[in-house]
């Protein structure tokens, strides 16, 4: 059964499970007294045995919120818990999408050796609440898309003297610089590459603009240290409403599902790490480094 992508993953965070589209305008009262209580919403969609990033928002009542004192413990399928390190990172948003999307502004990322399938577990104490959120690690077999630790898929993706029938190959405006070369082109440069699925234009959580230019940013900085690779996720406009067989064929090939996906590519061609939803700049940016030092 095709997955649907129309309700693609800001963070994936627990879709229906929140009202995202939540404002925080006329200022944050959730510190208050008597506030509702504090609820968390945790990335929960394709991740699988070899990722090692997730990432949480904090609520309260349906209100985003930043908690003065905030510590985390991880509960693996077992049921055994361990405290984890988390970071809070600020994300953006884009003019993207139809619908008026999250109002998060700051995520916890923390990071784990996601070694066994099942579903696990993050305890949150905020501010003296306690909550819980759970999310689903698939094994190897169950996952579609590339995994870290494999061979990344050498597609033919559109680049700016080739479209290879996609259009616009960037919705992006004004175009990023990340369509000089193919996937396959960039693996064949035996260095290490950067390969970001996302569309600023269409992205109903508006986070996949913010996502490429904050990998625009690396691209332009590290220069040919590294590839860079953005890939669009429609074949077209008319094709941006979900119709089947809608998706773009290097983002089809490689059976994602959901987006933004950043993909860490080493020299080998191997994958070493992926990354779904908003991200931090401050994080991508030693990301980036810890690829191209590898």
């Amino acid at each position: 059964m095709r997955q649907p992508i129309d309700r693609r993953a800001f963070l994936a965070l627990g879709v229906g499970a929140v009202a995202w589209s939540c404002s925080r305008k006329g200022g944050d009262r959730t510190n208050e007294p008597g506030a509702a209580a504090v609820s968390v919403a945790v990335t929960s969609l394709q991740l699988a045995v070899g990722d090692t990033r997730n990432a949480f928002a904090v609520l309260r009542g349906q209100n985003p919120y930043v908690p003065d004192e905030l510590t985390a413990r991880l509960v693996d399928p077992a049921r055994k818990s361990r405290r984890i390190k988390v970071e809070r990172q600020r994300i953006g948003f884009g003019p993207g999408g139809d619908e008026a999307g999250t109002e998060i502004e700051d995520i916890f990322t923390f990071r784990h050796d996601f070694d066994t399938p099942g579903v696990w577990g993050v305890d949150v104490r905020a501010d003296g609440k306690r909550s819980q959120g759970a999310f689903q690690v698939l094994s190897r077999k169950q996952a579609r898309s590339p995994l870290v630790g494999e061979e990344a898929i050498g597609s033919e993706s559109p680049t700016v003297d080739d479209a290879r029938g996609v259009d616009p190959i960037c919705t992006r405006k004004p175009r990023c610089s990340m369509h000089e070369l193919t996937i396959a082109q960039a693996l064949d440069a035996g260095k290490p590459a950067v390969v970001t699925f996302g569309t600023p234009r269409f992205c109903t959580s508006r986070t996949c603009g913010p996502v490429v230019d904050i990998v625009e940013d690396q691209a332009k900085r590290v220069g040919d240290a590294a590839s860079f690779v953005h890939v669009e996720v429609w074949r077209n406009d008319d094709d941006s409403v979900n119709k089947p067989g809608g998706e773009a064929p290097a983002f089809a090939e490689w059976k994602l599902g959901t987006e933004p996906w950043v993909y860490f590519i080493g020299a080998d061609g191997v994958i070493a790490d992926r990354w779904l939803g908003a991200l931090g700049s401050k994080e991508l940016r030693a990301r980036v480094d810890s690829l191209i030092r590898s």
